[in-house]
């Protein structure tokens, strides 16, 4: 069976080569098999899935959101319905990224709305449309290496995590997420973050009719 430290491998090598839907599908699997080492389970379930990113949002702000406080936003404009047929009405981040990145990529389902990865550093938000930075995979591929969870893993030699210009060779740096949150705490503490609670009235604003509005005021 492939091991973690390959999935990441691979996911980077990807990457590299600029196939990047390739480059998150390798990163998902990693992060299937992390949920599986982090809950002690026999198998991966979106539960577990989303769980561990929620435990893991502030090392996705850190490496991939900087500024952007992931645990209270929210993204209305960008509502769907999961393959349970339950509605996401005002979605997480752990939500889109299981629901609509990780099963689009595993599983092929697809959404009507617009989601894409882009080069740049911004997030771009619409009607129906979600456009994140291509370095969301750097934040996914970190949960997987610095999780405690997979402190035993391995991965060819001469690959690296970089945050904010400092690099950790990643065979070094397997499960020492206590010193990265440390460093994430020290960053925060002087910081200004944003929380984003994007409403779908942001973008589907009703109006009354001066009809309406002269009925009510009759």
């Amino acid at each position: 069976m492939i091991r973690i430290g390959q999935h990441v491998k691979y996911a980077i090598d990807a990457y590299t080569r600029r196939e990047f839907l390739l480059a998150f599908e390798q990163a998902c699997i990693a992060l299937d098999m992390t949920a599986k080492n982090y809950y002690n389970s026999h198998k991966s379930t979106a539960k577990n899935y989303q769980n561990l990113l929620k435990e893991y949002l502030w090392l996705l702000e850190l490496m991939s959101f900087s500024g952007i406080n992931l645990e209270e936003s929210t993204f209305g404009n960008f509502s769907f319905v999961d393959s349970h047929d339950k509605q996401h009405d005002n979605p997480s981040m752990q939500e889109i990224l299981y629901h609509i990145v990780r099963c689009s990529l595993i599983h092929g389902d697809q959404s009507d709305q617009i989601f894409r990865f882009h080069q740049e550093d911004s997030i771009f938000l619409g009607k129906d449309i979600l456009m994140l930075p291509y370095r969301v995979l750097w934040g996914l591929l970190g949960v997987v290496v610095f999780c405690k969870a997979n402190k035993n893993e391995t991965t060819a030699d001469g690959y690296y995590l970089s945050i904010y210009n400092r690099q950790y060779d990643i065979n070094m740096s397997w499960g020492i997420e206590e010193l990265i949150h440390t460093q994430y705490l020290e960053l925060i503490k002087n910081s200004p973050r944003v929380k984003l609670n994007i409403l779908k009235e942001h973008f589907y604003k009703t109006f009354e009719s001066e009809a309406s509005i002269m009925q009510k005021q009759a």
